[in-house]
């Protein structure tokens, strides 16, 4: 029902809504609890970026790691660490991944969204890009005033007062 009323409101406002996903970069145990594998920041973070659109990720945490320095520093167990060798290159590699997907699927004009085979969604040791070249394009969410298949082609958008407007070039606003 949810995915059915998201996708009337789309329609009805002839633009695509921003999607995020929210997670954790931490496990729910007791301690010492663990940040996210690789695995679980590909198959969290990656895979959803690049299967589903998303625009983008928030990360949740406990306001106890931020106030602790231990657990903020550099070394080994530390957020500033897990970011820089975990996480960071993971969604830096997806971020790339559904750029490029953008201009290469939809003209620079939509988000691609794809479907990958199950045996694909549990490979391991994929990055964005690798995982982007093994998902079949299922279709672009364009951008607000561009249509098609690849988003390449301008449409007339409503504005407020229910005039018709051109659409604005990206980079000229």
């Amino acid at each position: 029902k949810t995915r059915q009323v998201r996708e009337d409101v789309r329609r009805r406002l002839g633009r695509v809504l921003p999607t995020y996903t929210f997670t954790w970069l931490d496990y729910d145990v007791p301690p010492p609890r663990g940040y996210l594998s690789a695995a679980d920041v590909q198959s969290e973070l990656v895979r959803g970026a690049t299967l589903w659109a998303l625009s983008g990720v928030i990360l949740w945490g406990a306001s106890a790691d931020a106030h602790n320095t231990t657990a903020c520093a550099d070394g080994p167990g530390g957020l500033t660490a897990y970011v820089d060798t975990i996480a960071g290159p993971a969604l830096l590699s997806a971020s790339k991944a559904a750029d490029e997907c953008s201009a290469s699927r939809c003209s620079s004009h939509g988000r691609c969204w794809g479907v990958a085979s199950h045996s694909n969604l549990h490979r391991k040791g994929d990055n964005g890009a690798d995982l982007l070249a093994a998902t079949e394009p299922a279709g672009c969410d364009c951008d607000q005033g561009w249509g098609g298949s690849a988003c390449a082609h301008p449409e007339a958008v409503a504005v407020h007062a229910g005039i018709a407007a051109a659409p604005v070039e990206k980079g000229s606003q």
